[in-house]
């Protein structure tokens, strides 16, 4: 019955058939705000996560840091004392240096304290082969005395010899260790 009607007719009720379609098209995008929004939210909560992450491992990084470096002072600070005993003793009493009495210092031949894990502190049964610093508790300090440095009896007008050390320390402190080893000579 439309149909008759010229294409007049026709093109009315095609433009109601669009227009009716387009109130159904934004009907059903009600909802469309709410799933943008959410997967906005969702790229935010992502990138949050992640930079939490990050910065927990950064934070780990800084710590792990930091003990190595206060390890590596109280090393040093070990080291250092071992190399002012042997020269406060070389000053006082050479012999002794010679005799090799105090515990921190050893011989070469007696142990090899490259390898930390050689090392006896624990002041019980006489076979101590080094000591506690006296600057901190968390510092062990032992001291070889290698012998005569090359060349270190060559100088004629001298009337002493130098002797070359071998000084260690280690800082044990934050479950963390560091070992380090300075040279040092003195002439006695």
């Amino acid at each position: 019955m439309q149909l008759r009607v010229n294409g007049r007719r026709a093109k009315v009720i095609e433009r109601t058939t669009s227009m009716f379609q387009k109130a159904l098209f934004i009907k059903s995008e009600e909802g469309s705000a709410i799933v943008v929004a959410v997967m906005i939210l969702m790229v935010v909560t992502i990138i949050g996560v992640s930079s939490t992450n990050t910065t927990t491992v950064e934070l780990q990084i800084v710590r792990n840091d930091g003990i190595y470096k206060q390890n590596l002072y109280l090393a040093e600070a070990a080291a250092q004392e071992g190399i002012q005993r042997i020269w406060n003793l070389s000053r006082t009493d050479p012999f002794q240096l010679e005799r090799q009495a105090p515990v921190w210092l050893n011989n070469i031949d007696d142990i090899d304290l490259t390898n930390p894990g050689t090392w006896d502190n624990d002041g019980a049964g006489g076979d101590d082969t080094a000591e506690v610093s006296s600057t901190d508790p968390d510092a062990v300090l032992a001291v070889t005395d290698t012998g005569i440095a090359e060349g270190g009896s060559l100088d004629i007008s001298s009337e002493t010899n130098a002797h070359q050390f071998a000084v260690f320390g280690i800082g044990n402190r934050n479950n963390g260790r560091v070992f380090i080893e300075i040279g040092y000579r003195e002439r006695f």
